[in-house]
């Protein structure tokens, strides 16, 4: 590979009317009439609901981005990996995605593979409006260069000219960080020369994390400045440049602050977000000691101005130094960090955070004022089960979208697209109940400089992701698939979409060592949900023969335990033995027919040994419906079963039933603190007693949300003093009870106080009754001064 930092080339219906017996001529009328009114519905039953995959875009709406491959015939040790996703940006139309090209050269002898030399350099491509490589760019549509290695981010300005941030090595430790890059690129996709120190590039001192540029072509830079190995911490860092990359303004600031006025270290700058007026938001993760020796995960927010000093009118000034404005995201109990930060026209902020995969890491989405105060109306909000927030992201029309994933039963993976209304209610125009799920073949990496995928929405309100795919055995490990999705109901095409021609790939310039002209990479097996997001007809041909019998119950529950069972018969119709590993993924579908959104079920890998004409059962267990399994349908199960030589067969079960949701209703009391009359600023505790009235089994984690009040009433504001995560397994009249520790408010009058609790406050199981949810205990407790 060259190490030089040049580029590479490389009808409407009418009103039926008329008498009750109408003559010949109005007969013909309320005939034609009658015709329109069926072809209305016609129409209107191939309407494309929100969250479909655009037909336009693609192969029925998703492309798997060609890359070309490097080969070297001299070199049998050199192995190509492909591209590994890095970013994506659509905003002007077109869709920019960039990775990271990695190659390894055994470059000493065959036995030596720990010697192994591992390269990259960034690799660019740019997709028409339907999808296809966009000839204008590069060469065929991609790029090839090393002036960055490892891509971090990319900002697409108005004029289509390309800003990327990344790095130009790899990290050897965690605390070796390299020094950060960033590029621009013209928009034919050339190292733009008139940017930056004449190459095309500026050198920054800090670790970037986003770029972004305003209406008036400054760009911002938000990030971190590494503190020593010892303090093993950050600082938030922000750098403006000209619109030319001349850099006016390098900041860093310290914080947040404790109650001593001494800069809590533990930061880790995450995401940073430009608002049109020029000033910055920057947020962070960080673990301030709780006195106690222990800690707990906070988000903190700052607002810089252009001229880089702190905003005044965002969030609270800390009392030992007023010069120190910040918002405070504290979600008691949860182990959550910031995943994305974006700003809507009116100021509002939208704090994406990424959980774990389930239990106290629950994802959530927190609403900001322009102020830096909570939007309580935001709050609460249903996630899908068990997401992790990749990006979050006003859409414009003042709804919220997540770009996430989930997983599923036995560790399947999901990539997750959801639509939230203005008040944090799930769009149910959009998807399933407001959410798209399709299965993914990625591990999320939290670590910053590699993704699983990403999201961005384009000036009509389409929306992109993509996606780092992981190919079959013996192709290149890494490639990316891009989707594009509608926001609202779309008539469907009557024809299919017109495939664009091939593009050549790219080749190597006359300065490169001699090599052969790269060959298109191998067309993988089909992989339902990886990429096509089509339909997959019933049994198509493959090795294997396949039917499917379910034993499920007429009617399951979301989330409870079944009995339900998948039995795959598989048969051989060759003259050959088929000896090897066979995998069988169940999928729920309400048509019978496999598409690329629909939910998985089961999953199972067995080693067949299966003699011509032999047939085998292959017996799964399904222990539950998966939570995010839409409820309120019928559905039958298609399996699609994968041979050892990588062919697909899919069989759909004869058999349907009906899912529903569980019917969860908790309702409690409040135990107010024992003891004597307790002063503000002592730590005390009050009892909780959940009690699930509903017909199903409640299990998983809910949140318990502590208020006090001098009102017997239940407070209709205020900020809660504790918000605790619960785990609960509750049968229909099951009842648990939880202690809730919480420091006395200072500041409160003598008197009679009342300990107030919201149950399930973070909204993840839907009741038939809200109001029995929020508690207030019937005996005070007394405050003295």
């Amino acid at each position: 590979m060259s190490h030089s930092s040049a580029i590479r080339l490389a009808p409407r219906p009418g009103p039926i009317s008329g008498p009750a017996r109408p003559g010949p001529a109005r007969a013909g009328r309320l005939a034609r009439a009658v015709a329109e009114a069926l072809d209305a519905r016609r129409l209107l039953a191939a309407t494309l609901p929100a969250g479909s995959l655009d037909p336009t875009f693609g192969s029925n709406g998703a492309v798997t981005v060609a890359f070309p491959q490097e080969t070297r015939i001299e070199d049998h040790r050199f192995t190509d990996e492909g591209v590994d996703f890095a970013g994506v940006d659509s905003r002007n139309g077109m869709t920019v995605v960039v990775g990271s090209h990695r190659t390894y050269d055994y470059a000493f002898d065959d036995d030596a593979y720990d010697d192994a030399y591992e390269d990259s350099e960034l690799a660019v491509a740019r997709l028409t409006a339907a999808g296809a490589l966009d000839a204008a760019f590069g060469t065929g549509g991609v790029v090839y260069t090393d002036v960055i290695r490892q891509p971090r981010d990319v900002f697409v300005l108005p004029d289509n000219k390309i800003l990327i941030l990344g790095s130009t090595n790899q990290r050897s430790s965690y605390f070796d960080y390299p020094a950060d890059t960033l590029v621009r690129l013209t928009a034919a996709g050339q190292v733009d020369l008139t940017f930056g120190q004449g190459d095309g590039s500026v050198t920054l001192p800090i670790e970037g994390r986003r770029v972004r540029a305003g209406a008036d072509g400054t760009i911002v830079v938000g990030g971190g400045l590494g503190q020593s190995e010892e303090t093993k911490g950050y600082e938030f860092a922000a750098i403006r440049l000209t619109a030319d990359g001349e850099i006016v303004s390098s900041r860093h600031y310290e914080g947040p602050f404790n109650d001593n006025g001494n800069s809590e270290l533990e930061v880790v700058p995450a995401d940073l977000a430009l608002q049109s007026d020029g000033r910055a938001v920057l947020a962070s993760d960080y673990e301030p000691d709780d006195g106690d020796g222990g800690s707990r995960r906070l988000q903190e927010l700052i607002r810089v101005r252009p001229d880089g000093t702190f905003d005044p009118g965002f969030g609270t000034a800390g009392t030992s130094n007023p010069g120190a404005r910040s918002a405070v995201v504290d979600l008691v109990g949860s182990d959550l960090s910031v995943a994305s930060l974006d700003v809507a026209g009116n100021g509002s902020i939208l704090v994406g955070l990424r959980g774990g995969t389930g239990g106290d890491g629950a994802t959530q989405l927190v609403r900001l004022r322009a102020d830096g105060t909570t939007d309580r109306a935001f709050d609460p909000l249903p996630q899908p089960a068990d997401a992790v927030a990749v990006r979050a992201t006003f859409d414009g029309s003042g709804k919220t979208i997540l770009f996430g994933q989930m997983f599923g039963t036995g560790g399947t993976k999901f990539a997750v697209t959801a639509r939230y209304n203005v008040d944090g209610t799930l769009d149910p125009t959009f998807g399933t109940g407001g959410i798209v799920s399709e299965p993914a073949d990625f591990d999320y990496d939290l670590d910053y400089l590699s993704a699983a995928f990403g999201g961005d929405l384009q000036n009509d309100g389409k929306l992109i992701l993509a996606k780092k795919h992981v190919s079959a055995p013996g192709q290149p490990i890494y490639s990316v698939v891009v989707e594009r999705r509608l926001a609202k109901a779309t008539a469907a095409p009557t024809s299919p979409p017109p495939v664009s021609p091939p593009v050549s790939p790219p080749v190597s310039p006359p300065t490169s060592p001699p090599a052969s002209p790269p060959a298109s990479p191998p067309t993988p097996p089909p992989v339902v949900g990886g990429g096509g997001g089509g339909d997959v007809g019933a049994n198509p041909a493959g090795t294997l023969g396949a039917s499917v019998v379910t034993t499920v119950p007429a009617v399951v529950v979301v989330g409870q335990k079944t009995n339900a069972g998948v039995v795959v018969r598989v048969t051989n119709p060759t003259a050959a033995k088929i000896v090897g590993p066979v995998l069988i993924d169940g999928y729920l579908s309400t048509t019978g027919a496999l598409h690329g959104a629909d939910p998985a079920l089961v999953s199972a890998r067995r080693t067949l040994r299966l003699g011509p004409g032999g047939t085998k059962l292959l017996k799964l267990r399904v222990a539950a419906i998966p939570p995010y399994v839409a409820a309120a349908d019928t559905y039958r199960v298609v399996a699609k079963v994968t041979a050892p030589d990588g062919t697909v067969t899919v069989a759909t079960a004869d058999s349907t039933f009906t899912i529903r949701a569980p019917v969860i209703d908790f309702a409690g009391t409040v135990t107010a603190p024992a003891g004597h009359p307790h002063r503000g600023g002592t730590v005390t505790a009050a009892s909780v007693r959940v009690t699930n009235l509903g017909a199903d089994r409640a299990v998983g984690a809910i949140g318990l949300t502590t208020y006090v009040s001098t009102d017997p009433a239940f407070p209709g504001g205020g900020d809660p003093l504790v918000a605790k995560t619960v785990r609960v397994s509750l049968k229909p009249g099951g009842a648990t009870t939880v202690r809730v520790q919480f420091r006395v408010p200072a500041g409160l009058p003598d008197g009679d106080c009342y300990v107030a609790v919201v149950i399930d406050s973070t909204d993840r199981f839907a009741e038939p009754d809200e109001a029995n949810n929020r508690l207030v205990g019937t005996t005070p407790f007394r405050i003295v001064g």
